[in-house]
């Protein structure tokens, strides 16, 4: 109840390995819970000062990882009200959910584990927190949208970066917020920093996959924000543990349902914090003409009979889309020994290898094909500037392939006799 929170001092400190943080007192009237004071692992914080408002994202940012940490102690201890969290848990998950969802918290806040008896929450020390680019993930901070995100950065022993955006400062830390400005209503207005980061933490492989037995990952607009995160439970199509936004919603409703003493009501709007840029109204540039197939290279597999006994080609005859080529004279095409017939079933191989053509459509190219049951690729020089640059042309399997058929390419009793199946074809 409200009351018992209001017996506990408004201010409540944090112990980690090596230093320690104090919450600040709530905005507006609202009072900080209390929190379990416990001594665990800390993640790195690695902050490049020379970037703009370094200075007040770093020390936002490392409110906002204790305040991440009370979210997680109220939502594990559920020692304020215990008729409340049942039913706000539906909202996110499913009863049988209860013990992932449980272990998840329990990791969060440091309680003891067969890899960690003592308690302390040791996997923390594989995570770094940022404001400085990652390799290979320089660019993701510029897409719409992007907040924050996680990455795995080495994988012996298992390290893991979670980068902070400047989209992510927009949002307030809990102590910034009050009960009045959050209406009636589940909404966008309950979101915080202390949330994105909950949301983050999910993504480390050292806390999800002993939890929940998987890695948990993000869905998608269908699976973010206060309205869409309870849609996403109600299909049962879907894994609700599975999904990192269902962590940070459960927590963030149940967080301010205790603190402001009230049943909110459900999510109307799927907005996330509202004073986020909203996306713009402009309609996207329409997609480029789709590009017109004029060529083929039809590829045909000959079986022709003589005195001497069978033998068998490849033709590969050059033509335009959806010309057939069978029974064509092969001086049109480019004509090369197989060494293998059809199988017992009456199916020919695939042509394999590399079959070279100096001048196809005026490229020089090649097909190619390893020979593990797929139609191969063309290859073909294309100029790139002053230089030379391969482009690569998918081929398809032919229906005639694989449905026993030939075609009789010279009259019935003369000698020699020569069949064609088509096998595959390229377009461009």
């Amino acid at each position: 109840m409200y009351s018992r929170i209001l017996q506990y001092a408004a201010v409540a400190a944090v112990t980690f390995a090596g230093w320690s943080a104090a919450l600040p007192t709530v905005e507006r009237g609202v009072q900080t819970p209390p929190l379990v004071r416990i001594k665990r692992a800390a993640p790195a914080f690695e902050w490049d000062y020379s970037l703009p408002n370094a200075q007040e994202q770093r020390e936002k940012a490392g409110e906002a990882w204790v305040g991440m940490i009370l979210l997680a102690n109220m939502v594990y201890h559920k020692n304020i009200d215990p008729n409340r969290w049942p039913r706000i848990f539906k909202h996110y998950f499913n009863d049988e959910d209860q013990g992932k969802v449980d272990k998840i918290f329990s990791m969060l806040v440091g309680e003891g584990e067969k890899e960690d008896p003592n308690g302390g929450a040791a996997f923390m020390s594989d995570i770094i927190i940022t404001n400085r680019p990652v390799p290979k993930h320089e660019a993701k901070c510029d897409e719409y949208g992007t907040v924050a995100f996680t990455a795995k950065i080495n994988i012996t022993p298992p390290k893991f970066v979670i980068r902070l955006c400047d989209a992510a400062y927009i949002y307030p830390l809990y102590t910034k917020t009050g009960c009045d400005k959050l209406g009636d209503t589940a909404s966008g207005w309950m979101a915080t920093l202390d949330g994105v980061i909950l949301h983050e933490m999910m993504h480390v492989e050292t806390l999800c996959i002993p939890a929940t037995g998987k890695y948990i990952q993000d869905y998608g607009l269908a699976g973010y924000g206060p309205k869409n995160t309870r849609s996403f439970k109600d299909n049962p199509a879907n894994e609700p543990t599975n999904n990192a936004d269902q962590y940070r919603w459960y927590a963030q409703e149940l967080f301010w349902t205790e603190l402001c003493d009230k049943e909110f009501k459900d999510a109307t709007m799927n907005d996330d914090y509202p004073e986020l840029e909203p996306p713009p109204k402009s309609s996207p540039p329409p997609p480029p003409p789709a590009v017109v197939k004029t060529n083929a290279l039809s590829i045909i597999f000959q079986k022709s009979l003589d005195e001497i006994g069978e033998g068998y080609d490849w033709l590969f005859f050059p033509g335009k889309k959806g010309e057939a080529m069978l029974c064509h004279d092969q001086k049109d095409s480019w004509h090369f020994t197989s060494q293998v017939g059809m199988n017992k079933d009456g199916i020919p191989p695939w042509p394999t290898g590399t079959f070279h053509f100096d001048n196809l459509f005026g490229r020089v190219c090649d097909y190619k094909n390893d020979g593990t049951d797929n139609p191969g690729m063309l290859w073909c020089k294309d100029k790139d500037g002053q230089n030379l640059k391969d482009v690569g042309i998918q081929c398809y399997s032919d229906n005639m392939r694989t449905t026993k058929t030939t075609k009789q390419c010279t009259k019935s009793g003369l000698i020699p006799s020569i069949d064609h199946v088509a096998v595959a074809y390229c377009e461009w």
